[in-house]
């Protein structure tokens, strides 16, 4: 089942990370038919479950189950193109991540739906 696609640009943390392991990740980009230009391309997409292949590849490479978490260190908000610009510009984090589920499509397409964000009377509270 097609799960959707998302942006190339979010395999550039997981690459980050698995080089700040110790390890090249070119074996596996190769393996996975990714190009340094695709990776320096804002407009290549990568489907959900090839995106989950290769980051279980990477987890592999380095023997870290937890690469995904490591890989949060490298993102930045800016690696979602013009959406991480505009939510860098909000007043709030709830107001950053109205704006990253608004145009989600620019960065994503889920075939079971999209993201959202709802304000409720706790987020509403905490966000002060």
């Amino acid at each position: 089942m097609k799960l959707g696609e998302l942006s190339l640009n979010f395999a550039l943390p997981l690459l980050s990370a698995t080089r700040s392991s110790g390890y090249d990740p070119t074996p596996v980009l190769e393996r996975f038919s990714i190009t340094p230009e695709m990776l320096d391309s804002q407009h290549q997409w990568i489907s959900i479950g090839r995106f989950m292949r290769l980051g279980h590849a990477l987890i592999e490479l380095t023997g870290n189950p937890a690469l995904g978490l490591k890989a949060g260190e490298h993102s930045r908000l800016f690696g979602l193109g013009l959406c991480g610009y505009t939510a860098m510009t909000a007043n709030t984090l709830g107001e950053a991540l109205l704006l990253l589920a608004r145009f989600e499509p620019l960065y994503g397409r889920n075939i079971r739906g999209q993201s959202r964000y709802l304000e409720t009377a706790d987020t509403c509270a905490n966000s002060g």
